[in-house]
């Protein structure tokens, strides 16, 4: 169960930067 939510937040994480970029760019 841990590792799911381990994933999740990796995942959340890393399409709130790639938003992060699009918006910089």
């Amino acid at each position: 169960i841990l590792d799911k939510i381990l994933s999740d937040l990796k995942r959340s994480n890393s399409i709130k930067k790639l938003g992060r970029g699009l918006i910089d760019e």
